[in-house]
């Protein structure tokens, strides 16, 4: 079956119109986060470096504000952190540690969120929540954990948005322990 010009012009048209009509429909098929919690001795902190997908980010505020934002023209860290402050949680012994914005940056394919959690005492058990993006489909949302020599890496997605570190008074280390929840 051949098109004619005419045909073949009114087809590209229409799909010119859908794709910009609806951007989702080439919208990337992997959504994921990663970051990096660390604990800081000196500063009595757990340092967390995220890094996020800028369009997936800059869509989801989007959605929130119903205003049209440009991640990189944004005169203030205040939409960014109050998005990451309700997202992202650490709990120590039942209560939520205050977070403290320290700065963003974007690149072209990422963005970097910076933030910590001041703590008098890093001992205990961390409850952490990772609600990031969670309106993407099949979105993973990874997480490093440090403290002093040990590492522990976790993911967090739709069925695992809450994950404890345990701490091992015996080893003197914190040990993961997964918890679902919906």
């Amino acid at each position: 079956m051949r098109f004619s010009n005419t045909n073949r012009c009114a087809f590209f048209a229409v799909l010119a119109f859908l794709a910009m009509a609806n951007t989702s429909l080439f919208a990337h098929p992997f959504h994921f986060s990663s970051a990096e919690m660390q604990w800081n001795e000196k500063n009595r902190t757990f340092e967390v470096a995220l890094k996020v997908d800028p369009n997936d980010l800059e869509q989801e505020l989007r959605r929130r504000t119903k205003k049209k934002l440009v991640l990189e023209k944004l005169g203030s860290n205040a939409v960014v952190f109050e998005y990451i402050e309700e997202v992202f949680q650490v709990e120590k012994g039942g209560e939520k540690l205050k977070l403290k914005p320290i700065g963003f940056e974007v690149e072209t394919k990422s963005a970097w969120i910076y933030f910590e959690f001041p703590v008098a005492s890093p001992l205990g058990d961390l409850k952490v929540t990772n609600r990031l993006l969670q309106q993407a489909p099949h979105q993973t949302n990874t997480l490093l954990f440090r403290f002093e020599k040990s590492k522990i890496s976790t993911q967090f997605n739709e069925e695992a948005v809450e994950q404890t570190f345990k701490w091992d008074a015996t080893a003197k280390t914190f040990v993961l322990k997964k918890s679902l929840t919906p």
